[in-house]
Parts: C-alpha cells; structure tokens; sequence
C-alpha cells in the first residue's frame, strides 16, 4: 500500500498548477479521518511519539535583563521596567501564537481558541510576591484550545507540533498526579514564536467549565500562609474543586457541582492570603438547590 506521504506528494506534483495543493490535500485527508475516527487518540503510545519530539526552549529575549536587588530578590521597579520594555514585542508575538493555534485546529469542529497576555498585577505577582524567574516563564502570552470531544485532543496535540516547529514542553496532567488541587485531564504545551516561550492549554470544553469553578481556589491560596492552606474551610473548598475536576473527565457524579449555576463574589480579605484578583475570587460551596443537578 503507498504510503501517505508519498499520496501526498505524488499528487501534488500532479496538481501542481494550483497553489498550496499539497496542504490543502492534506486538510481534506486530516478531515476524513477524523470523521471516520481513523487518527490515534492521546494513549500512551501516541503520547511516546510526541514526547521524543520534544527539544530544549531557546533562551529567552529578556534572559540579561537586570532584575534583582541588593539581597538577590526580584526588585518590582526592574520588573516592571522589564515588563513595559517587553510588552509591545509580546503584543507582535499575538498575531502569530493566534494563527499557530487557528492551524492547530485541522481536523476538527466546534472547538474554541483564547488567547491572553498576562497584565502587569498579574506579572508582578509571580515574579515578585512568588518570586518566579520571568525568564523562564511560559505563560507572558498564553491560550487555549477548547474541543467539543476528547477525540480532539490527539489530533489537535499532533497539530500542534507540525504548527509550531519547536515545543519544549509537552505535559499531559494525568490523574493523582496534582495532590493538592487535583487538577487533570488537559495537555500543556510550551511552543516557541519567535523567540518567545509561550504556553498552551488544550482541553475539552467540559473540562475547561470545571476549571472555571476550581480556579477560584487555585487563586486564593497558592500564596497564603500556611494557616489559611492548612484550615478546615480551605480543604472543604479543594475537596469541591476535585470534584469539579472528576467531572469535567466524565469520571464523577456531579453532586454539587453545576457550572452553570456558580457564579464570582468578591470575598472579604483573609489574613496571609494574596491579594491579586481579589475581585474574581470565587467560593465555591453550590447552592443549595444546586446540589442534586448534574454537571453540564
């Protein structure tokens, strides 16, 4: 039997009169698979291949820039010097990471892109008060891909790596593996625009809802002082957000848990807890008569 690639080039010499022949035939061919369920799920084995594609990120544009101060700290005025010098090649970078993931998309239907840049609070916050190395940060542009199937999720983690040539991190979240917040069922990728590291999350749009009502947790104590991580309350809300989690993977009930129903409250201040995003910070015990629907 020929193989596909060969199909692919022996007919676009054929055809070769009409422009990007061999691309487009390759869309339709993607396509029909896809319909047929012909293209390989995210199994282990699929996962073996494209980790062995994998390469080392590039170092970064801002790697030399000057950001400590006298007692080896990240200084905010440096950082933000850093971050104001950058921004408007991040903004450059937009473009092209958005129709890197818009490529991405071949092969499947009804699924949804976000693309965001991580404002100046929120970049303080990390580098900062968390004292994260913005050099080796991914997520200073960041997105999603959210797909109506978990089928999708193999196609779309192949298409990434043909879109973007260089991807340094390929991470499917596997269940058990985060204790604390029980996060799962996504891939996360680092693919390099132009120089910039960048971050992609791919889910299911079920899972992504989910990830709604349980980031509200993530936000409020992953720079808390131990006596708020550690409080009766504070575990009552991540076991919630597991839930949420199991759900989102079709691997729970959904008692108590319905996305359409859970809405942000501002919260009052808690002691040792940070206050970036005060005003999003979610609670996320369901509503009474919440309780006995379904998640959706």
């Amino acid at each position: 039997m020929i193989k596909f690639k060969t199909f692919l080039n022996e007919t676009a010499e054929q055809w070769g009169d009409i422009e990007d022949f061999d691309a487009i035939l390759e869309n339709i061919c993607v396509e029909l698979l896809a319909e047929n369920n012909l293209l390989e799920n995210l199994d282990d084995s699929l996962i073996n291949k494209l980790r062995k594609k994998v390469k080392t990120a590039k170092r970064s544009l801002w790697a030399d820039e000057k950001i400590k101060d006298f007692k080896n700290k990240n200084d905010a005025e440096k950082i933000e010097s850093l971050y104001n010098k950058f921004a408007p090649l991040i903004q450059d970078r937009k473009d092209k990471y958005e129709a890197g993931l818009k490529s991405a998309l071949k092969g499947v239907q009804n699924a949804k892109i976000l693309v965001d840049v991580k404002l100046l609070k929120a970049f303080l916050d990390k580098t900062v008060n968390r004292g994260k190395d913005p050099s080796v940060m991914n997520d200073w542009l960041r997105g999603s891909i959210l797909v109506a199937d978990k089928k999708d999720i193999g196609i779309v983690s192949r298409n990434i790596f043909k879109v973007f040539k260089l991807v340094s991190e390929f991470d499917p979240k596997e269940r058990g593996k985060d204790e604390t917040f029980g996060y799962y069922g996504s891939v996360h990728f680092s693919v390099d625009v132009e120089g910039v590291n960048t971050e992609i999350q791919l889910m299911t749009k079920k899972l992504y809802s989910a990830k709604k009502i349980a980031g509200g947790q993530y936000d409020d104590f992953r720079s808390a002082d131990a006596i708020i991580t550690k409080s009766a309350k504070t575990k009552k809300l991540l076991r919630h957000g597991k839930r949420a989690f199991d759900v989102g993977n079709d691997q729970g009930t959904g008692a108590g848990i319905n996305v359409d129903k859970q809405k942000s409250k501002s919260a009052p201040t808690l002691p040792g807890v940070s206050q970036t995003n005060r005003k999003s910070r979610r609670f996320l015990k369901p509503k009474k008569s919440d309780r006995s629907r379904d998640f959706s």
